[in-house]
């Protein structure tokens, strides 16, 4: 299912359900649950999915009368087995997708292909994944769990995707890198040359790159 597919939603739960249920907690609830079903109807899946989950722990919260505890509080007093470990992916993924350096994570389903969090593209599919076992942490009577794991580029993950060899990604990392430097002034460089080159690679494609490389060493 690369698509967001209601059919499948339908078949599987029943979405007036859930949100009865959270309206009878809290109105407020029930009112942002419709909310956020109606912004995937419009197609903002990024953002649908992030709200999803920050209503899950303002619900947990609300339920367990735990107002000041973390998320992964709420996630320990409130769930067991596989509904405690799918609510743990939904909590990191949520923090990853607010991350500042985003484009540093990805998303795998059954350690298959790889999901930038960066492309937006990619969070109609994952939503149509994850939306189920969502639904399973806000009701008791759905039991659905996902094989999502996430992960981390390093900068060198980033430049082989772009054909960057190792000796030319040295070059770049060393850039402002003065041989008087301290040890640790050179870390601190060498880490900002990193996700400046992470930063500017997520933001262009494999041909943009070099083209801008070639332009750069045949400038009049």
């Amino acid at each position: 299912m690369d698509k967001f597919d209601w059919n499948n939603i339908h078949q599987n739960c029943d979405l007036n359900e859930i949100r009865d249920e959270l309206w009878h907690h809290s109105r407020f609830f029930g009112l942002r649950f419709t909310y956020i079903i109606k912004m995937i109807e419009d197609e903002y899946y990024f953002e649908s999915l992030l709200l999803f989950i920050t209503l899950l722990e303002h619900v947990l919260s609300s339920k367990t009368k735990r107002l000041n505890e973390s998320f992964d509080g709420l996630i320990e007093l409130s769930f067991d087995g596989e509904k405690k470990e799918t609510a743990q992916k939904l909590k990191n993924l949520r923090n990853k997708m607010v991350h500042r350096y985003l484009f540093k994570y990805y998303v795998k389903f059954d350690n298959c292909v790889e999901f930038p969090l960066s492309e937006m593209s990619n969070y109609e599919y994952l939503l149509s994944k994850l939306f189920l076992p969502i639904m399973s942490c806000f009701s008791e009577n759905y039991h659905y769990s996902t094989s999502m794991t996430i992960g981390e580029y390093s900068v060198y993950d980033l430049a082989k995707q772009f054909g960057i060899n190792d000796n030319d990604l040295d070059k770049i990392l060393s850039v402002d890198i003065e041989p008087d430097m301290k040890l640790n002034e050179k870390e601190k460089q060498k880490k900002e040359n990193e996700i400046n080159l992470m930063r500017h690679l997520d933001n262009t494609s494999p041909v943009e790159y070099w083209q801008s490389i070639f332009k750069g060493l045949f400038k009049e």
